[in-house]
């Protein structure tokens, strides 16, 4: 939209600063004091104000415009001006006010000089801390203007306030922002002037005595540290101010050399300690203190200014870096007694103050030091930091949670991110969180408790997963000591035990913490478990309270250390160079890079040997640390190039280097806490684990136990979580074996450490990643896993903690028995108070073994079977009834209400029965669960510890997390028989309550339709589907209800209604059930028993189950009644092993035991049996009862209904289909089976859907190459082809070769083969990589070549015969089709999209504009036939945007054809762009014909819309262009304007005002559109006209006039020159009644012009300049006249003087066939409308030249005894009643803004209403009656009122007051 400041910009910078001056006081006027004669201008100008108050105070050179424009002295609302609250009004901050005051000092006005000079006293010290941040103001601070506002300071006349001392401040601020450049020279002219002749040593040793005579050794301006520092340029001096006195002064200036780099602060430390370091150490503790508080009391102040505080003296600010290694200083050295408190504050001090000290000194500085310019943070920071701790509050405050809501799991994730980034910007959003968490905790005691509790979380959670360590971490850990120190009744007593719970796993590692917390009394009344937990880790700690004391007198951190380093690595204790080594030169070192950088296979022999040249042996430590941590790391396609390279190099002493520093890297990695969470170290690791191979086993050299032990660093790494990163790096050693003949299979060092891979590939929960890492190496080393034996060197390993007291296991040999046979529990530690799972990206989430399951073997001892069941039972009683009651309320009242009104009109009792049944259950059913759970979980807990005790096997018999998953797997039955009650109480409730509707209904009239007296009309009159309808619900409304009767997943085994499960009964239950079981050693005989046991039972359950799917498969026929069960029986025989195992009874397993059993294996390759056995070739062959369907059929259900860890065990089974799928299908039906149950798995988990997806996508596993099965795969739409092309063309990049291999045959079979499943254009990427390595010479380019080859012959299809009927059009739209894939494809850009294109051209079709009419024909259909299947799709529901996508891609193909034509004289091109667009409003035409009623304009609207917005593209490109472009667009809307086309109507008036047309039209050079587009609204008007018929308006024709009037309001706000030069044709268009639409247009007036109060006392319009100007009018109304054939007559009447001829032949001429309209008063119009308009405003034109003749220069004046007047008045008195409306109306229509034509129209129209002497009075009282009608009419309806019509309308009434009550 346009705005009235860019005319006003305009105007004041083409003219003199008269303007400015008038402009800036008005908008002071308007904005500031809000006196408006307008009631929207006073916001405006205040924002226009501010505008450019901004923009005053951003450039110092214009600060003198404000000056001018507030010192003048003409002005009343100026005169007591005071800068204070005009700058408060506007909220300027401190630099803003100083520059404009500035330049108010030269202001002649004094009263204006003493406000600025006290304005910039008080803002002067924040003044100088913007101008020393570079941060701040970076535009306006600029070298030039900071010249400016220097010489502003010092010129006359100068504020008393800025004194030598002031200016000195000033001058070493600015040296401080230049510290690290040089001075510019317009700046330094400045600064250097004679001031004073004093070395540095002297200004020192006055400022030493300044310091001494003051007595406080810190009252000093710190600007003349900056001074000394800039002064001093000889070594020597430094030395000599090292020992200077007192220290303050001597740390202040040391810290700021080390800013500056000009002399280390440490060496300086050193020195000083050398000599007294007691003294020395409180010195620095004392300069922290002072320092890190006075910084933050100006931080505090520049946020929040207050101009009445006391000066403060300007202290230097510390850098990050300063403080860092000064408070590590510290940490050093002993702390006096007197001083650990003090320094203990000193910490949480600098840590509010120099916030970026939290994440400092670990591994991300340079990151950190990016922005530490300032110790504060970026408004950006500020409020990023905000939205993240806002989502997260919300997240916990809100009901229910929406999608931007954060959970604490989630901004903990968030923050690990952050703390490991190396972007500065989220080191900075990272440090800001963490510290306002600390700065806020002063506030703590005020938050509310909800909120307060949040925090509480989140603050124990930062300490749980080590996001902040050292000072930081003792910072938070005395923050949560001193909360609990506080009363147990305070709140903050409970966030300090809240923030405890968080990190109570880590406690272990503070055992000087523990004994603190000892002290707190009050936790071991709240918390005695956690009380004794920390007595017991100080009792092993033995820590006393003197060593304690000591330890913190020290300095010792609280921190805990980082992750241990892996004891299986070592590093030789030296380098094996035999002489010193040293770095070369740097001319030595640039001829070895450019010898590296430049060796190539062809070359590398000639390269070895220069480099053989100049590397001498004492570079061999250099060199080797720089291949291999530069080269080796970061290219692994070079590895083999290097290699030859340094064995061309020949030289033992060198390989033996590389190697230890290829050791040396690979054990930093490793143990490096960065590498766990950084993908790129990971890769890094592993391409240094496939060089350790290449050096060392693939040329059969042994890697020394010593250095690695493989086995050890496997084992260490799953007991630490860290298998991410051993595994992969282990299998890309042994990779290499593959080239050695003593490390190969079956050497025995390698197959131990296979072994070892397969026990944890076959019984830990391995992710993905990691399973087919161990599986690559198999293949690699061409064994099968199946052939390796796993071991047991992690299961049978001693358990590290024993489960019982040693004297409990030998006084109990029966628990001794059950607790030797479990293995290894590596449980979630997971607190039951809180609700925070860790998530993935937390920890790395190394898998656990789970060769036995640890609370089922446990429970099967009597007595702790015995006691756990008490205690559950007693938690049940204890919570049973409140749930209930609760629950089931809740569920009562929510159905009644929503069944009475959903069934309102439903007569059937029965469904409304049925539907609040289903309702009620599912309601309280979850209800229950979700409020019982949490008190259950603490309950049983509590119990089962109590019972312990009093049953004497002490609280240490369990382990918290034996305990814990033994409370989880009873937690689900406990809460499904609290379900069951709720379920039950909620039934009977809700059937009381809907008591009397059953009655109702089973009672009522089956003669007329039910309906219940409640209903509501609003339920009647929603749209659909929503709306209620008699009979009753529909069946898609029903389902709803029924939906909530459907058996859920994951409800803890609980069964709803009568379903049954059928998860119990299928013979998959074994599967999935049986590594949920123990592995008991028994005797033979009992498991044969067992198994002939369970294989029975699983008979019996599986045949009546296969019978009943059956059944509803519409599978069991009469005369084949032992099909399906002979079917059954043999799959239960084949499968018994895994079923022998199957007992439903056992209770669900703790997710993280979930893992791979084999049984999983198995099952799937009987089902690749069954698959063998079948002669179908194709999966859609098979029949429903086919032993294949069956099988799968069974297989998902058995998954499907899946209580506990369900997602986890879809993930395990996917894994292995995936693996089966791509090593066992070597068949078409089982390719196509295991994709079908893989795309079902995803389908049953999104999680699963995700990894799968993951791995087929973007995994570069050479396993994937497998062309049949990823065609398969992109056939069920498990793999996209547009997302396979992005990975697989970086694969062509690197000259992968299998990877060109596979991917020239997968694009030649997805799209060239017998059944195509992609687009060419979905593999454009790598067919661009593809046509480049068919360019280069190398193995791959003649399969390059092949396939390029064979698309050409195959290319896009040509020119067609014309005679092909259908085919050519179904040719264009698969073209089409492929046009559209191709802009959707995610890398697609502008270069693939001009190829294809070229592609059409090359093969004809743009060339002939017969086929080009066709193809566009062909596309527009198409994107038709898309919007009409997305139409449907969201009708059922779904989300569509085919059509969408379809359109918008027709319009860029429209608008890059226009880009790319070639203009010769036949076609342009416009006239190219005008033949499409034509052929689109062809087809436009035929659809809106064809599909009348039906037709949908949305596809053409967005066709329109887009190419609009395509084109605003690349306007700025085609400028030449603009004008035709518009008016071709312009002709079109004509074309399809609504009087052709009405079904249209709504989408064409969104057109024409469409963001991209309506203000590009209008604003076009010399207005080129202004008719175009008037034309355009004429037609809109004309429309609305022809529908006013009648008094009743439909609703469309309402909204169109709706429209209109908001089209029109626009034009009226932001472009009314438009309106007031098209008024005559436009009101001509207005249909009669739309008088409010008439008024809008005719109120327009131009931008520059104020109107006056035309009702104000002695008002004159004659007065007015304006009154002379003839307003701007676009058509001439003589043109209208002689069309009207009238324009001779009129003439002839003005040139004779009047005839009576004359006017009864005008007067025949102005009447027209009878017409009705309405709104009006008279039955038909006889009246030719624009005829009369066309001769009132020719005659009044005529009339206003020969008055301003007549008048000369001076005041118009109206001269009633003309020929213009005697014409109008003998022309109303020819005119009938009818005929005078219309002429007055033609005449109130040019009474609008001030000009001639208002001015004459006016007074003709009161020269009319006094009448003239001798008229008869009867018919000079109906010619006042009209006028004041038409007058009336006008004004009575909605405003905006035009001018000229207020200012009749006022005389009117008062000369009608003054003729009495008669008139």
């Amino acid at each position: 939209m346009l705005l009235p400041s860019r005319y006003a910009r305009y105007l004041c910078d083409h003219n003199g600063p008269e303007v400015y001056q008038k402009y800036f006081r008005r908008l002071i006027a308007y904005g500031y004091s809000a006196a408006s004669s307008r009631s929207t201008e006073g916001p405006m100008s205040k924002r226009l104000l501010s505008e450019e108050l901004s923009i005053l105070a951003s450039n110092p050179s214009l600060s003198y415009k404000f000056t001018d424009s507030i010192s003048a002295s003409d002005t009343d609302n100026l005169k007591d001006f005071q800068l204070h609250a005009f700058f408060d009004a506007f909220q300027l901050d401190p630099f803003q006010r100083t520059i404009l005051c500035l330049g108010v000092k030269q202001s002649w006005n004094t009263e204006l000089q003493l406000q600025a000079f006290d304005i910039l006293a008080d803002n002067f010290s924040s003044f100088l801390a913007s101008v020393r941040d570079k941060a701040q103001y970076p535009s306006t601070l600029t070298d030039s203007n900071i010249a400016i506002i220097l010489n502003q300071f010092v010129q006359d006349p100068v504020p008393s306030f800025f004194d030598s001392r002031k200016q000195a401040s000033l001058f070493n601020a600015i040296r401080t922002r230049y510290a690290l450049s040089s001075i510019p020279s317009s700046i330094a002219v400045i600064l250097d002037a004679p001031t004073s002749l004093q070395t540095p040593l002297e200004s020192l040793q006055e400022l030493l005595s300044s310091v001494q005579a003051s007595g406080d050794e810190y009252k000093y301006d710190g600007n003349i540290i900056v001074r000394i520092a800039s002064d001093i340029t000889d070594p020597a001096v430094f030395e000599e101010l090292v020992h200077c006195k007192p220290y303050s002064l001597a740390l202040d200036l040391f810290s700021h050399f080390a800013r500056v780099e000009k002399y280390p602060l440490l060496k300086f430390v050193d020195q000083v300690l050398a000599t007294d370091n007691q003294g020395f150490i409180i010195a620095i503790i004392n300069f922290l203190n002072f320092k890190a508080s006075s910084e933050y009391t100006q931080q505090q102040q520049q946020q929040q200014p207050q101009p009445d505080s006391p000066e403060q003296p300007d202290v230097l600010p510390l850098h990050v870096q300063v403080v860092y290694d000064l408070m590590h200083v510290v940490l050093k050295h002993t702390i006096p007694s007197e001083y650990v408190e003090i320094w203990e504050g000193v910490q949480a001090q600098c840590i509010q103050t120099y916030p970026r000290l939290i994440n400092f000194g670990r591994g991300h500085d340079p990151a950190i030091l990016v922005n530490s310019a300032t110790n504060s943070f970026s408004p950006e920071v500020e409020k990023q930091m905000k939205y993240y701790y806002k989502k997260m509050y919300e997240q916990n405050m809100n009901e229910p949670k929406t999608q931007q809501d954060m959970s604490i799991t989630e901004v903990i994730s968030l923050l690990q991110n952050l703390r490991t980034s190396d972007d500065p910007s989220n080191q900075d959003i990272f440090a800001c969180m963490v510290h306002s968490l600390f700065d806020e905790y002063r506030f703590f005691p005020g938050y509310p408790a909800a909120a307060l509790a949040t925090t509480a979380v989140l603050f124990g959670a930062i300490i749980q997963y080590h996001l902040i360590e050292d000072i930081p971490l003792d910072v938070a850990l005395r923050f949560v000591l001193e909360a609990l120190r506080e009363p147990p009744d305070v709140k903050m007593f409970k966030f300090g035990v809240e923030a405890l719970m968080q990190f109570q796993f880590r406690l272990e590692e503070f055992p000087q913490y523990c004994a603190m917390l000892l002290q707190v009394t009050s936790l071991e009344n709240l918390q005695p478990l956690l009380f004794k937990k920390l007595r017991s880790i100080t009792n092993n700690e033995s820590i006393d309270s003197g060593n304690m004391l000591q330890e913190k007198q020290n300095g010792d951190s609280l921190a805990a250390p980082l992750p241990p380093p892996f004891r299986s690595l070592h590093l030789d204790s030296s380098s094996p160079g035999e002489q010193p080594s040293e770095d070369p030169d740097e001319e030595v070192q640039d001829k070895i890079l450019f010898i590296v950088n430049n060796v190539a296979q062809s070359n590398i022999e000639q390269k070895s040997s220069d480099l053989k040249s100049i590397l001498d042996e004492k570079y061999y430590q250099w060199f080797a640390q720089y291949l291999v941590d530069t080269r080796v790391k970061q290219e692994p396609n070079y590895h083999m190039l290097y290699i030859e390279m340094l064995d061309l190099l020949n030289d033992s002493h060198l390989i033996r280097q590389v190697l230890y520093n290829t050791y040396a890297s690979i054990i930093t990695l490793l143990n490096s806490p960065e590498t766990v969470v950084s993908s790129s170290e990971r890769g890094r690791l592993k391409n240094l684990g496939g060089w350790l191979g290449i050096l060392t086993i693939a040329r059969d050299k042994s890697i020394k136990h010593k250095n690695i032990s493989f086995k050890d660093l496997l084992i260490e790494a799953f007991d630490s979580n860290r298998l991410i990163i051993a595994l992969p790096f282990t299998c890309k050693v042994l990779e290499k074996a593959v080239n050695s003949r003593i490390f190969r299979p079956p050497n025995p060092w390698l197959m131990g450490i296979l072994k070892l891979m397969v026990e944890l590939y076959t019984f830990a929960e391995l992710k993905l990643n990691l399973k087919f890492e161990i599986e690559l190496l198999c293949k690699t080393l061409n064994i099968e896993i199946s052939e390796i034996e796993p071991s047991t060197l992690v299961r049978h390993r001693p358990p590290k903690t024993e489960l019982l007291d040693e004297a409990d296991i030998l006084g109990r040999p029966e628990m001794s028995d059950e607790f030797n046979r479990l293995s290894l529990a590596g449980y979630n530690r997971l607190d039951a108070r809180t609700n925070m799972p860790v998530s993935d990206n937390m920890s790395v989430g190394t898998p656990t073994l789970s060769t036995s399951y640890l609370p089922t073997t446990v429970l099967n001892h009597p007595s702790l079977k015995r006691i756990v069941q008490v205690a559950v039972d007693k938690a049940i009683r204890e919570i049973l009834g409140l749930v209930v009651e609760r629950s089931a309320t809740i569920a009562v009242l929510a159905t009644q209400e929503l069944t009475s009104k959903d069934f309102a009109l439903e007569g059937d009792d029965e469904k409304l029965r049925s539907a609040a049944h289903n309702m009620v259950r599912y309601l309280a059913s979850n209800l229950a669960l979700v409020t019982c759970k949490e008190p259950l979980r603490i309950n049983i807990s509590n119990n089962i510890r109590t019972l312990l005790v009093s049953s004497g096997y002490g609280e240490s018999s369990l382990t918290a997390d034996v305990l814990n998953v033994a409370v989880n797997e009873q937690l689900d039955r406990a809460c499904a028989v609290i379900q069951q009650k709720a379920i039950e109480k909620g039934i009977t409730g809700v059937d009381e309550a809907l008591a009397e509707a059953y009655v109702r209904r089973r009672h009522r009239d089956l003669r007329q339709p039910f309906i219940d007296s409640s209903v509501s009309l609003h339920a009647l009159n929603l749209p659909e589907p929503f709306r209620l309808k008699t009979p009753g619900l529909t069946r898609q409304q029903l389902r709803v209800y029924e939906d909530f009767g459907k058996p859920r997943l994951g409800n803890g085994g609980l069964e709803t209604g009568s379903q049954t499960n059928e998860f119990a009964n299928s013979e998959y239950a074994g599967l999935l059930q049986s590594h949920m079981q123990p592995h008991p050693l028994q005797q033979q005989q009992q498991q044969q028993q067992q198994q002939i046991t369970l294989q029975q039972q699983s008979q019996q359950r599986m045949m009546p189950i296969m019978t009943q799917q059956a059944q509803q498969q519409g599978l069991l026929q009469q005369q084949q009644p032992d099909m399906s069960m002979h079917t059954a029986q043999q799959l239960v025989q084949e499968n018994h092993s895994f079923g022998a195992q199957s007992d439903i009874t056992r209770a669900p397993m703790n997710r993280a035991s979930v893992v791979v059993d084999p049984a999983v294996q198995a099952a799937i390759e009987n089902l690749l049996a069954a698959v063998k056995e079948s002669s179908e070739t194709s999966f859609d062959q098979l029949a429903p009862e086919s032993r294949v369907k069956v099988t799968v059929t069974a297989f998902l259900n058995a998954v499907v209904n899946r209580m506990p860890n369900r997602d986890q065990f879809i993930s395990v089974t996917a894994q292995c289909v995936v693996s089966m799928l791509f090593t066992a299908a070597d068949s078409q039906l089982a390719r196509e089976t295991l994709a079908f149950l893989l795309a079902r798995l995803c389908d049953y988990s999104v999680t699963t859907a995700k990894e799968v997806v993951l791995w087929l996508i973007h995994s570069e596993d050479e396993r994937k190459f497998n062309v049949p099965v990823m065609i398969t795969l992109m056939k069920m739409r498990l793999v996209h082809p547009q997302e396979l092309d992005v990975n697989l063309s970086k694969q062509i990049q690197a000259r992968r070769r299998p990877a060109i291999e596979f991917i020239a045959k997968l694009i030649h079979e997805a799209v060239l083969g017998e059944s195509p499943c992609a687009l060419r254009t979905e593999f454009s990427l790598c067919l661009e990589a593809m046509k480049t390595v068919a360019a280069e010479a190398g193995p791959s380019q003649a399969i390059a070549r092949q396939l390029i080859a064979s698309l050409e012959t195959a290319a896009v299809p040509t020119v067609p015969n014309a005679d092909e009927g259908y085919a050519v059009k179904d040719n264009m739209k698969y073209i089409f089709h492929e046009w559209v894939r191709l802009t959707q494809h995610p890398a697609q850009n502008e270069k693939l999209l001009f190829i294809f294109i070229l592609q059409m051209s090359e093969n004809g079709l743009l060339e002939d504009s017969k086929f080009l009419g066709v193809f566009f024909r062909s596309a527009l259909e198409y994107c038709v036939d898309a919007y009409a299947k997305d139409l449907e799709a969201r009708n059922s529901g779904l989300t569509a945007k085919d059509g969408v996508i379809a359109v918008d891609s027709l319009a860029k193909l429209v608008i890059m054809l226009f880009r790319v034509h070639d203009e010769n004289e036949e076609t342009t091109k416009i006239h190219y762009l005008r033949g499409i667009l034509s052929v689109f409003c062809l087809v436009f035409a035929h659809e809106h014909e064809t599909q009348a009623g039906a037709f949908n304009g949305l596809p053409f609207f967005r066709l329109f819309s887009s190419i609009l917005c395509q084109w605003a593209e690349i306007e700025d490109a085609h400028t030449e262009f603009k004008d035709e472009f518009y008016s071709l667009i312009t002709d079109i809307f004509k074309t399809l304007q609504p009087m052709a086309f009405p079904g249209f109507t709504f989408a064409w008036m969104s057109m024409i005002s469409h963001r991209m047309y309506m203000p590009k039209i209008l604003n076009l050079e010399r207005r080129k559109g202004w008719a175009q587009f008037a034309d355009l609204l004429e037609e809109l008007m004309k429309f609305i006209g022809m529908h006013l018929v009648g008094t009743e308006l439909p609703d469309s024709i309402r909204y169109i006039y709706k429209g209109t009037l908001r089209i029109v309001l626009v034009l009226l706000h932001d472009v009314p020159e438009f309106l007031a030069q098209y008024h005559y044709t436009l009101c001509n268009a207005v249909p009669i009644c739309c008088i409010q639409l008439r008024n809008l247009i005719l109120s327009a007036f131009p931008h520059n012009m104020t109107l006056p109060d035309p009702t104000a006392a002695g008002f004159k319009i004659e007065r007015l300049a304006e009154s002379r100007q003839d307003p701007v009018i676009a058509r001439d109304p003589g043109e209208d006249l002689q069309q009207f054939e009238m324009k001779k007559f009129v003439d002839a009447y003005l040139k004779s003087g009047g005839s009576g001829m004359t006017m009864t032949t005008l007067v025949e001429q102005l009447g027209a066939p009878a017409r009705s309209e309405i709104g009006l008063g008279f039955d038909t119009v006889t009246t030719n409308i624009a005829g009369m308009n066309a001769v009132v405003l020719y005659v009044g034109t005529q009339a206003v030249e020969d008055m301003k003749v007549n008048s000369g220069s001076g005041t118009v004046v109206f001269d009633a005894m003309t020929v213009y007047v005697r014409f109008m008045r003998e022309l109303m008195q020819a005119l009938n009643a009818e005929g005078r409306f219309f002429l007055f109306g033609a005449m109130a229509n040019q009474l609008r803004y001030p000009n001639s034509h208002t001015f004459y129209f006016s007074a003709l129209m009161l020269q009319l209403y006094e009448g003239t002497d001798g008229a008869e009075e009867s018919e000079q009282r109906g010619v006042r009656e009209q006028i004041a009608r038409v007058v009336l009419e006008r004004v009575l309806c909605h405003r905006p009122h035009p001018w000229g019509l207020l200012l009749v309308q006022g005389v009117t009434q008062r000369e009608m007051w003054r003729r009495g009550p008669q008139e």
